[in-house]
């Protein structure tokens, strides 16, 4: 209790835009950030129609979906099929955003 009210017992809730929970499972929070990453595509797609060199291209590709998608990031441990999970999010932009492949440096 704190200050007279009974404070609830969850599984997992978000905290400074992270998902945290009591299993240690980054699933949820994985699927929130390749969710965000593809909101962030979305939101540009049309800038990203028009005729933009591909320098320009992957600069937005860096700053907004990979930003998006990487919130947070360093305080995850990754298990590589998490990591695969991310790979497969990002080719998938960029293939569908028609960005030049890799474009996020590693």
């Amino acid at each position: 209790m704190v200050t007279g009210e009974e404070i609830e017992e969850v599984e997992q809730y978000i905290y400074l835009g992270q998902e945290v929970n009591m299993r240690q499972d980054l699933n949820g929070e994985l699927s929130r950030r390749i969710w965000a990453g593809w909101c962030a595509f979305n939101s540009i797609k049309d800038v990203l129609k028009g005729k933009i060199d591909k320098t320009t291209c992957t600069n937005i590709f860096n700053s907004t979906m990979v930003l998006a998608m990487l919130y947070g990031s360093e305080t995850w441990a990754l298990m590589k099929r998490e990591e695969q999970r991310l790979s497969v999010a990002e080719r998938a932009m960029e293939h569908v955003g028609n960005f030049p492949s890799g474009s996020h440096p590693k």
